[in-house]
């Protein structure tokens, strides 16, 4: 990602950025968003949390190792940290899995963040829409990274400009 996509990026953020939470789970849409939230927390010292909302009952916050993953056969709740690592992000980064709905776990999370950073969608006429529902119960600006614009393969942010600008 170039410099000047991140400041594009950033600009839809609040000012100020202190905390960002990013939603995971096992995508290239996914990765994507938590690459650019990396990116972005480096950039500006802000603190990250990433969150994976597990079908599994377990609760882990910064683990398992990459080894321990390895050794259960690498499911997606005991990656997230080692992906998390493998990406470079600082060594202040939480990550945290939990059991229960994506919008649940992330926002209850997201109490302390100033925004919320998610993967574009997997499908476009989902039943409820995880960035709508986050915004509601949290009143965060939520931005969505898509994975491609055009055939450039650049990343770009699917945002409501317009939410976000409105907001306090």
């Amino acid at each position: 990602m170039t410099a000047s996509e991140i400041d594009l990026a950033t600009d839809a953020l609040p000012s100020e950025v202190q905390h960002l939470v990013v939603g995971y789970r096992d995508s290239t849409n996914s990765l994507m968003a938590l690459r650019w939230a990396i990116d972005v927390a480096e950039r500006t010292g802000a603190a990250l949390t990433v969150v994976h909302a597990s079908s599994f009952p377990i609760r882990v916050c910064n683990g398992p190792s990459a080894a321990v993953a390895h050794s259960m056969g690498n499911p997606t709740w005991a990656t997230v940290h080692s992906v998390v690592q493998g990406l470079g992000a600082a060594e202040s980064t939480t990550t945290i899995v939990e059991p229960g709905a994506a919008s649940t776990v992330l926002a209850k999370h997201s109490r302390h963040a100033d925004a919320i950073i998610l993967g574009r969608r997997r499908k476009r006429f989902a039943m409820t829409d995880l960035q709508r529902v986050l915004e509601r119960r949290t009143g965060l600006p939520v931005l969505r990274i898509d994975d491609v614009l055009e055939e450039d393969h650049t990343p770009a942010i699917d945002t409501m400009a317009d939410d976000l600008l409105s907001m306090p």
